[in-house]
């Protein structure tokens, strides 16, 4: 990924779709894209791709990058956006524009890219995530969200942070 929260170097493979998501592997370069839930990165036309990294307090991991950068640009203290989830209760966010711009581009092993553009990054309440609307829309064609722990410091937060993207090539 470019720009402010750069993370270069990582690793990727599938892991299934198995609650709770916990992506397995070297934690500081794996990231896992998740079967059962939206599309593959080489299928990225068809649907969303969701794509799971870890970030930790105590360690610098994989997405750590994302998540310090997008949990330094929210205002956790101002009032959340809320949107209704899809259990109709509110889920409340906190956005940054922080990462708008930025690109995220998987390869494979034999060397074919996709590319998506960074539209927009929240933190959502981890118990509310699995609820946002925005979050659990597979069918989106042509989209990536990114998801990691939100982390400030060496402090673990109660939220995900989310990247969204557009897919560009």
């Amino acid at each position: 990924m470019s720009g402010p929260a750069a993370v270069s170097g990582a690793t990727f493979d599938s892991m299934p779709y198995v609650l709770p998501l916990n992506p397995a592997g070297p934690q500081k370069t794996m990231v896992r894209w998740v079967e059962g839930w939206g599309q593959s990165p080489s299928n990225a036309d068809a649907g969303t791709v969701y794509v799971l990294g870890h970030a930790w307090g105590q360690a610098p991991l994989v997405f750590n990058p994302i998540s310090e950068v997008v949990t330094a640009h929210v205002d956790l203290s101002a009032a959340p956006e809320q949107v209704n989830g899809t259990d109709n209760m509110p889920v409340k966010r906190y956005s940054s524009n922080v990462l708008n711009g930025s690109e995220i581009t998987m390869a494979d092993p034999q060397g074919n890219a996709r590319t998506w553009r960074v539209t927009r990054s929240w933190l959502v309440d981890k118990n509310e995530a699995i609820v946002d609307p925005d979050i659990m829309a597979a069918d989106r064609r042509g989209r990536i969200v990114l998801i990691a722990c939100s982390v400030s410091g060496s402090q673990d937060l109660g939220y995900n942070v989310i990247v969204e993207g557009q897919l560009v090539s």
